[in-house]
Parts: structure tokens; C-alpha cells; sequence
């Protein structure tokens, strides 16, 4: 029976709305917080859980837009101090009666402070304009939710193009290199190791998350400006990171031990259409090489769980070539976890255009 401490929160989730989910989930069994999903739309999930500092998970999480708390009714709902207030009345329903209905009652319990108010519409998923609101209310279903943590793309985009190197094409965003991380349910002061760091994408949203990171790449060049994106994060993350390089085949002569692995291995040459079946099935044959040393490699040094993508190729055959996963997995030593009952492993992330297609996986 759950705890009569417990409380209710809706959590507005992003365009992958089961990694999304399934990283929330990850991030509470992390701080092991005791939780609950009662409910999962594409929308958003409503969680019951103790409470947890909406503001510190907003800041971890990679896959949410909006964090909002169910309340029973809109007394004191404003804290601030302006007479001037503006307010948003969201809806992931069809119940628009219902809508109607709680947008009144806010205005006028808005109205009963002596405050003046104007309200702004339709920011369901725009946390940006969110967070130029005063209160913002979300009707999901038939619960009410009061928005009490907001997503900061802004910041995404400025560390994407603000960092000495960067290639839109050839790297994992800041918001998925987030969501891995959550996913290896690494926690602030353990060590995350990325084995195929490349420009260090990983290690540099594992540093601001107070995370200690080793990345390591066979590329010279690769580990140059990985560390010169590093060191622009400013000398306070100093001491989080490390790069080397080094052969993930062979990662365990330099590296110790690790609590977690976060990577998005080399998935072969770069591509922009798809390639030939025969180039497929030898990518597949060198891929499979390189993954079941790799992880081999990390079943000695990594003490928690590994987070791993796996590609899949399309070809001119209109054939996908896929590697036998199950295979290197056992090879390697590892077998899937299953985070949440509700979210089946791997989840695909790519998008239908793609030349590879990308399958997370959370291994144990």
C-alpha cells in the first residue's frame, strides 16, 4: 500500500515520450524515491511518488518539458509579489467543459487576491513561453496540475553552438546525452566512463551534472577538441573529467573501474543515404567484433549498468541489416534491464529518414 505521504505529478513529456518516461523513471529508482506510474499517454505521465525537488530533477532531465503538482483547489495559488499577474491554463484532454471550468475558477480565485490578470494560450508544450508566465495551470485527463518546474531549451541551444567544436550531424544532442546518462542511474560524485567519446558530448552534460566522467577515443584529433569543449565549461568542472585516448577493446588496461558506461559507439562511416547490402553485412561483421570486445571490456571495469546504442542499417535493397544483439550480449556478459514494466527495451531513436537507425538499450 503506498504511503499516505505520497503525492501526485504530472510530467509533461517530450517528442519520445516512452524514453522520456522511462528516464523519470530511472532518475527516481536513482535517488530511491518511492514511486508510482498511475498513468502514460504520449502526452504525459501522471506519477505518484514522496516528494522530490521538482527543480533539481528538471535540471537533470533530459526528456521532460514540464513538471506540475495535482492539486485540489486554486487558494494562494499566486506567491508572488506583482498585482500584475499572468496566467496559461494548458490541456491534454478533451474535456473542454471541464477547461472551462478550472479556468474560471482560477481567474476568479486570482481576482479574490486583488490581483490583475491576463492569461496566454495554447503553451501545452512550449516550455519557453512557459516560462515567461506567472501561473501556469495543466488539465490532464480529469486531474489539475499547477506547473512547479519548466525545461530550458534556451540553454541547449547555447552550449550547442557556443562550444569550441560541434557537428550537428555527426554527434548525439545535449538533451539525449542527458536522458543516456539518467538512464545509467549514475548519481552526483560517481564516475561515468564513455568509451567512444568522440567530442565529448556525454562527459560535458555528466560534468554539469556534478557526475565524474572518463572518456576515451582512438582519435587523436577527437580527444584534442573533446578536451578543449571540456575546458570551456570553466575551470569549477575541472576536476570532473578526463580524456585519453585509448581502444575501447582494450578500455580495462587504462581504466580501472567505473559505476556506469554511457555511449554511442562508432556505428561506422559516416552516411547520408543509405548503402549497399553487401557494405551492410560487412559493417555488421566489423561491428560485431568491435561491440562484443567493447563490452567484454566494460563487464571488467564498470561496477553498475551500461547504456548502449545499437544501429541498424537500411539498404538500397530496401533490406535493414540488423546485428544479432542477443549474441554480443551474451558474449559480452550482459543482459537487458528492465527499468519500468511498462516500457519495453530497446526503444528505437531515430528519425524515418534515417540512414541507421538507433535502438537504446540498458544493459546489467
Amino acid at each position: 500500500m503506498l504511503s499516505q505521504k505520497m503525492q501526485r505529478f504530472l510530467f509533461v513529456l517530450g517528442r519520445d515520450p516512452q524514453l522520456s518516461l522511462l528516464e523519470v523513471a530511472s532518475l527516481f529508482q536513482t535517488y530511491k524515491i518511492p514511486f508510482s506510474v498511475q498513468h502514460f499517454t504520449q502526452d504525459y505521465a501522471l506519477i505518484e511518488s514522496k516528494h522530490f525537488d521538482a527543480q533539481h530533477f528538471m535540471q537533470r532531465l533530459g526528456g521532460t518539458l514540464k513538471i506540475a503538482q495535482i492539486i485540489e483547489d486554486f487558494e494562494g495559488i499566486y506567491k508572488g509579489r506583482s498585482n500584475k499577474v499572468s496566467y496559461s491554463v494548458n490541456a491534454f484532454t478533451d474535456d473542454m467543459e471541464l477547461v472551462h471550468d478550472v479556468e474560471f475558477q482560477l481567474r476568479s480565485s486570482l481576482r479574490d487576491q486583488g490581483l490583475r490578470i491576463f492569461g496566454k494560450k495554447h503553451l501545452e508544450r512550449k516550455p519557453s513561453r512557459s516560462a515567461r508566465v506567472d501561473v501556469e495551470v495543466i488539465v490532464a485527463g480529469k486531474d489539475v496540475g499547477k506547473v512547479i518546474a519548466i525545461s530550458e531549451p534556451r540553454l541547449y541551444k547555447e552550449r550547442d553552438e557556443q562550444r569550441p567544436h560541434f557537428a550537428a550531424a555527426r554527434v548525439i544532442s545535449l538533451r539525449l546525452a542527458k536522458i543516456l546518462i539518467n538512464l545509467s542511474q549514475v548519481k552526483e560524485g560517481e564516475t561515468l566512463l564513455d568509451p567512444f567519446c568522440g567530442l565529448g558530448t556525454v562527459l560535458q552534460e555528466a560534468s554539469l551534472m556534478g557526475i565524474r566522467s572518463i572518456g576515451v577515443d582512438n582519435d587523436a584529433l577527437m580527444v584534442q577538441h573533446a578536451q578543449e569543449n571540456l575546458r570551456w565549461l570553466g575551470t569549477s568542472y575541472q576536476g570532473l573529467w578526463k580524456v585519453l585516448r585509448g581502444d575501447a577493446t582494450h578500455v580495462s588496461r587504462t581504466i580501472r573501474q567505473a559505476d556506469s558506461a554511457v555511449t554511442e559507439p562508432y556505428l561506422g562511416p559516416y552516411v547520408k543515404t543509405v548503402m549497399g547490402f553487401a557494405e551492410a553485412q560487412q559493417l555488421k561483421k566489423e561491428l560485431t567484433v568491435l561491440y562484443t570486445k567493447t563490452l567484454q571490456e566494460l563487464r571488467r571495469v564498470i561496477r553498475g549498468k551500461v547504456v548502449f546504442i545499437f544501429p541498424r542499417f537500411k539498404t538500397k535493397v530496401n533490406k535493414r541489416v540488423s546485428l544479432d544483439i542477443d549474441n554480443i550480449l551474451k558474449m559480452g556478459g550482459w543482459k537487458i534491464a528492465q527499468p519500468l514494466d511498462t516500457v519495453s527495451l530497446p526503444i528505437p531513436y531515430y528519425h524515418t529518414r534515417s540512414a541507421i537507425e538507433r535502438f537504446i538499450y540498458v544493459l546489467q
